[in-house]
C-alpha cells in the first residue's frame, strides 16, 4: 500500500492468455522487505505474490491485494520456501482468470492461491476515469529503509492462442 520507494518494472499484458515467469534472489530479513510479481493496473489495483520474511515461515510467499484501495492478504498463513536459493515465480492468464504459481528447482511447478477474475483489474472495475491497462510486472519494496537487494535473473514474457493448449512448462490448474 505505501507508495515511498516502490520499484517496479511492467509490461502491458496484451492476450488473455500469457504468462509472466521470472527467477528470483532475495534474503529478506523482516515483513517490510517484499519482492515478485505482480499483475498491476495501478496503484489501487493490483494481485501480487511476494516473497518476504514472516516470523514463523521464515523466507516465504504470500499473494495480497489492493482492490479500489482496500488491502487483503490471501493466503491465511505465508508458505515457507527455506531461507536460501533462487525461487522461479509465474502469474499466468487464462482467459476470464489468472494466478500465481512458483518452482523451487524450476522443473516442479506448485500453484499458490486461489484464480483471479481477469476482471479485477480492468478499466470498468477500477473506475474507467483513466486507461491503463493491466500490466505485469516486477515488484521489489523495502519498507525497512535498509535496502535490501532483490536481483531479478530474468523475466520471460510468453503468449499462446487457447486453441494451442498449454505452453511448454506451463502449470496446469483445476
Amino acid at each position: 500500500m505505501s507508495r515511498h520507494r516502490v520499484s517496479l518494472v511492467g509490461r502491458r499484458l496484451q492476450s488473455l492468455h500469457a504468462r509472466l515467469r521470472t527467477r528470483l534472489d532475495f534474503a529478506p530479513e523482516d515483513f517490510q522487505q517484499m519482492a515478485g510479481l505482480s499483475a498491476y493496473y495501478d496503484s489501487r489495483n493490483w494481485v501480487y505474490l511476494r516473497v518476504s520474511h514472516d516470523e514463523v515461515a521464515g523466507r516465504s510467499l504470500n499473494i495480497t491485494s489492493c482492490e479500489n484501495g482496500v488491502y487483503r492478504e490471501h493466503l491465511p498463513q505465508d508458505v515457507g520456501i527455506g531461507d536460501a536459493g533462487p525461487v522461479t515465480l509465474e502469474v499466468t492468464y487464462d482467459g476470464p482468470t489468472f494466478r500465481f504459481g512458483y518452482s523451487m528447482d524450476g522443473v516442479a511447478w506448485h500453484p499458490i492461491g486461489e484464480a483471479f477474475s481477469a476482471g479485477l483489474l480492468s478499466d470498468e472495475h477500477c473506475g474507467g476515469l483513466s486507461f491503463t491497462g493491466t500490466f505485469l510486472a516486477l515488484t521489489c519494496q523495502d519498507l525497512s529503509g535498509r535496502g535490501q537487494t532483490a536481483t531479478f535473473h530474468w523475466a520471460e514474457y510468453t503468449e499462446r492462442r487457447p486453441q494451442d493448449g498449454p505452453a511448454p512448462g506451463q502449470t496446469t490448474l483445476p
